[in-house]
């Protein structure tokens, strides 16, 4: 924590008004820092790994990129702003406030686009500011997901060298255009269902991250490989932050219901 404070005290002794602030990101709870004054202010997370020169002078080189105009706080926590600026995201379980539905073991949330950021949408603002209720919300989520699902073969991701490409499986990395939060794209009950009917078979969903996910077409998996793949590629690949699940999930074609 010292780490964090001597940055905070360095950047308020350049001029800046810098604190530090705990932040919970996909049910973790990391210390960032933050410059301005406000409720809406930009937010940092040095690397332990730098100096704390070096990660001040990283901080305000991003601070001068990214630094927030003013914005009225009333005018981007209004429907009116929200419905047109909304992602729908999922994240392992958390007891935060924020607007969500249970989705498997999992929850979903909605994030909502705000300049070069973005802000999770709090319960108590859906209460007191819309006229939406929370079904039509996330049915609007997922209308803006629809349009911004990105599927690639993940052997044009990856490349398979000299391996004959008939003998490996079909799997499919899915995101977003925007390769940000697209594990969401598995609460898709139309896209997971093109799937399998596209490949005649049922399939796996590994979420390798909060970000993306891979399916992988396989009509009678040995499901514990699957699981410990994921859990593999948790211990050696994916900051604790981003990571999803530490299992797979089953889709079955002819039920459209997922199981793990």
């Amino acid at each position: 924590m010292k780490f964090y404070e001597d940055i905070a005290k360095e950047l308020n002794d350049r001029g800046y008004d810098a604190e530090t602030v705990a932040v919970s990101k996909n049910g973790i709870s990391k210390t960032g820092i933050v410059i301005g004054k406000g409720r809406i202010r930009a937010t940092f997370y040095p690397s332990p790994e730098n100096s704390i020169n070096a990660a001040v002078e990283i901080i305000l080189k991003e601070y001068e990129k990214e630094c927030i105009p003013k914005i009225d706080l009333k005018e981007i926590t209004s429907w009116e702003f929200i419905k047109d600026h909304m992602q729908l995201c999922i994240q392992k379980k958390t007891d935060e406030k924020i607007l969500k539905k249970e989705f498997l073991d999992m929850e979903m949330y909605i994030r909502v686009d705000v300049f070069t950021g973005t802000y999770k949408l709090l319960a108590s603002i859906a209460d007191c500011r819309f006229g939406a209720d929370i079904d039509e919300i996330f049915s609007r989520a997922m209308a803006r997901l629809k349009d911004n699902i990105d599927i690639m073969p993940l052997k044009d991701v990856i490349g398979y060298g000299d391996f004959p490409q008939e003998t490996m499986p079909v799997q499919l990395v899915v995101t977003t255009k925007s390769k940000l939060h697209g594990a969401s794209a598995i609460c898709c009950d139309d896209l997971l269902r093109a799937i399998a009917n596209r490949y005649e078979s049922n399939f796996v969903i590994l979420p390798l991250s909060i970000h993306e996910c891979i399916i992988s077409v396989d009509n009678e998996p040995d499901m514990e490989t699957y699981h410990e793949m994921v859990a593999e590629v948790n211990r050696t690949h994916v900051d604790p932050i981003d990571q999803l699940t530490s299992h797979a999930y089953f889709y079955d074609r002819a039920t459209g219901k997922i199981t793990w």
